[in-house]
């Protein structure tokens, strides 16, 4: 049975846009595997304009919050190869968004390569995950012993580096107003 989300009548419509901090490593009692705790914040919509955002005018928007290198990983089911497109290339800004599919994205080389070993610096990473129901997530980094949380229960309250980063990009994408964080916290219940 497919979760309901709310306001939402086509699971293909939502997009998830996440920041993630490093992985850490933990223990687990009484078991010779190897997991990792990640943090997260996010921020959905339905909105279908997202595929007709012009990425290439969010360069200037960047240059306000200090950004010097943006990657943008689209993942979704429908892409069917990996590639890169390059935003803007200059020595003051490096922007490029990275397409995989699913399935390739949630491989140990992904897994590994962006999100345990930090390759590429997650500080400079924003997921884009498209028509992907969020527990789907959550079970396949899961399968990648790699447990995703909103943080500490004692530290929630502070604003930390992933809230900022992704908020960044929530402004520079989508403007800022009320409505987009109402619409984003009523559209899943997780």
């Amino acid at each position: 049975m497919e979760k309901k989300f709310n306001n939402i009548t086509d699971i293909n419509n939502l997009q998830i846009f996440a920041a993630f901090s490093r992985a850490i490593h933990i223990e687990v009692d009484k078991e010779p595997k190897t997991e990792y705790q990640v943090i997260a914040s996010t921020f959905f919509t339905n909105r279908k304009n997202v595929s007709s955002i012009k990425w290439g005018n969010m360069v200037s928007k960047m240059e306000n919050f200090g950004w010097m290198r943006l990657i943008i990983v689209r993942i979704s089911k429908k892409y069917t190869q990996t590639y890169e497109e390059i935003l803007s290339n200059s020595i003051y800004m490096d922007i490029k968004m990275v397409f995989v599919s699913i399935d390739e994205f949630f491989t140990e080389h992904w897994m590994n390569t962006l999100i345990i070993d930090n390759k590429f610096h997650n500080q400079d990473i924003i997921y884009n995950f498209i028509g992907i129901d969020w527990h789907e997530i959550l079970i396949r980094f899961k399968i990648n012993n790699i447990r995703i949380s909103g943080g500490s229960t004692t530290k929630r309250h502070i604003l930390s580096p992933v809230q900022l980063r992704l908020g960044h990009f929530i402004t520079v994408t989508f403007g800022v107003n009320h409505s987009n964080a109402i619409e984003s916290f009523q559209i899943i219940k997780v």
